[in-house]
């Protein structure tokens, strides 16, 4: 699991080639979006449509290519990429009320240190969980389709899993159970601890800067 966290890529605020314009020439050729400025708008998103739609296809018998974009600066959507081993962190959520660099360091470890490690944990439930899976596949630290947990790990995994997803299905609130028992509640309640345990180091070691 180690080797998934370690290998784990990350996306902040915008793609590097996006600063570059012989970068993104390249991107647009390799992609083929290279279009007519004569196309009514119509024809031009459903030309943009097709093409995507061939790509993607193109993209499964290509080995994972951890180097693509796949996501908007800005939408305000921190996420992890499954396919990519990848944490993405648009432009558009780094700004209040997720952070702010005037901020309380707790109040932006609450908040966008929350969310962020959040998303990092969904690598280990929902789609990246192999219980969830069957014949109990997952993505590996590469972003490739393989059953990479030994047994003995797993069936460790798939206790503790099941565990905090029978301990938040007895929650209720005001009087109601909670209908969604999904391990999704993995990644939310890990990563709160997670980041207040961070905001706990940085309190220790001042130095530090987030």
């Amino acid at each position: 699991m180690m080797l998934k966290v370690n290998r784990m890529d990350r996306m902040v605020s915008y793609p590097d080639m996006l600063m570059s314009n012989k970068e993104l020439d390249y991107y647009h050729f390799h992609k083929n979006l290279i279009l007519s400025a004569d196309l009514p708008f119509p024809k031009l998103v459903d030309e943009i449509d097709r093409i995507n739609s061939v790509n993607a296809y193109k993209s499964l018998l290509s080995i994972v290519n951890r180097s693509d974009v796949g996501t908007n600066s800005f939408d305000v959507n921190v996420h992890y990429d499954f396919n990519l081993n990848r944490i993405v962190i648009p432009s558009a959520a780094l700004r209040a009320p997720f952070f702010g660099l005037h901020y309380p360091r707790a109040y932006n470890y609450g908040a966008i240190g929350y969310i962020i490690a959040r998303e990092m944990l969904r690598g280990f439930d929902h789609r990246g969980a192999p219980v969830f899976l069957r014949f109990w596949i997952d993505f590996d630290a590469e972003g490739n389709f393989v059953n990479w947990l030994p047994g003995n790990k797993l069936e460790n995994f798939t206790k503790r899993m099941s565990c905090l997803s029978e301990k938040v299905g007895k929650a209720n609130a005001n009087g109601k159970e909670v209908e969604d028992k999904s391990l999704d509640y993995i990644a939310t309640s890990e990563g709160l601890k997670l980041a207040f345990k961070v905001n706990n180091t940085k309190v220790v070691h001042p130095i530090w800067h987030l």
